[in-house]
């Protein structure tokens, strides 16, 4: 059978499209899984291969968001109808029991005068159990959760400039939950040490957060005036544990930061530093790597050349035939 020009073109070009395919897929699996090394005593004594453990450490969780100081004057005047309606409705359940009292005793009070005793009673109090109600759904649980006296003591000390309430969000909620209080680095503005009451009612619809409802008191207190809105590092109350890989080990490959591992005399693993920070020994890992586990500090860059370089059984094979 002969062949047209064509057909005898797009056989070759099929082919090296599946072998560069193939080729992708390999260089993909490689740069997921990472190959022991094996190096011989000697052969790493001429490397001047060195290797430390990693120490523990625990440091505060860092988080960047975003904080806006909200206006304390709807929830003053929250709290001054819950004031008034509180009153209100202690006078009319006196009436109430004073025009009940009189019926009983001899009618001196009439029956419709006890009705409408009971009945402006009921309005007052449903309207006092409305206004509590509503703390909780404009506020959220954290201030629904303070008295009476703690919320006008927060109020007092909002007028005073000894407080502030701000809004704390991050991008997607990240680490808002279980927070309890955050140092936040305003810049040139201060710092303020904020305390968390408790989630926001409405959510933050451009960065996807539920958002806190915090106190915010400190040196920089005065500087947040209603409506600001700024960007703020966040210092959580909440340590993390992690370990610290030294500089001296990291290496950078396929995006990734890794360092080697010794897991035995002769054997070293590559492992990714994940969700590494930057710190000044090198980078706080406070996942994927252990407290004592020995990592390579000098001579990684020959372990990842033996490691890359070494080929795997199929290459072998392919070398060996020439078809």
């Amino acid at each position: 059978m002969i062949l047209k020009p064509t057909a005898r073109l797009a056989i070759p070009l099929a082919m090296l499209l599946a072998l560069g395919a193939a080729g992708a897929a390999r260089a993909a699996a490689d740069a997921e899984a990472a190959k022991p090394v094996k190096l011989p005593v000697q052969v790493q004594q001429k490397l001047g291969l060195k290797s430390e453990p990693l120490k523990a450490r625990t440091e505060a969780t860092a988080l960047s968001g975003f904080i806006k100081v909200l206006d304390p004057g709807p929830l003053a005047q929250l709290d001054s109808d819950i004031d008034a309606a509180d009153a209100a409705a202690q006078a009319s359940a006196a009436e109430l029991a004073r025009s009940a009292a009189l019926n009983k005793d001899g009618q001196l009070a009439p029956t419709k005068q006890v009705e409408a005793a009971r009945a402006q009673a009921r309005a007052d109090g449903a309207k006092l159990a409305l206004l509590r109600r509503r703390i909780g759904l404009e506020w959220g649980d954290g201030i629904a959760r303070l008295s009476t006296r703690q919320r006008g003591r927060l109020l007092a000390d909002i007028a005073a400039g000894r407080t502030a309430l701000v809004r704390i969000d991050t991008p997607s909620g990240e680490g808002l939950a279980g927070l309890k209080s955050v140092e936040i680095d305003l810049g040139p503005l201060g710092r303020v040490r904020a305390t968390v009451l408790g989630t926001a009612r409405t959510a933050d619809p451009k960065l996807l957060s539920p958002g806190l409802i915090a106190t915010a008191r400190g040196p920089g207190v005065r500087s947040l005036s209603v409506g600001l809105a700024a960007p703020a590092k966040l210092a959580a109350s909440a340590a993390v544990t992690g370990v610290v890989a030294p500089r001296a080990a990291l290496l950078r490959s396929k995006g990734k930061t890794w360092v080697y591992v010794r897991t035995g005399p002769e054997t070293f693993l590559r492992k990714a530093v994940e969700d590494g920070r930057s710190d000044a020994a090198g980078l706080f890992a406070p996942a994927g790597l252990k407290a004592g586990e020995q990592v390579v500090t000098q001579g990684a860059a020959a372990l990842f050349a033996a490691e890359t370089n070494v080929p795997d059984e199929a290459d072998k094979g392919a070398a060996k035939d020439p078809d």
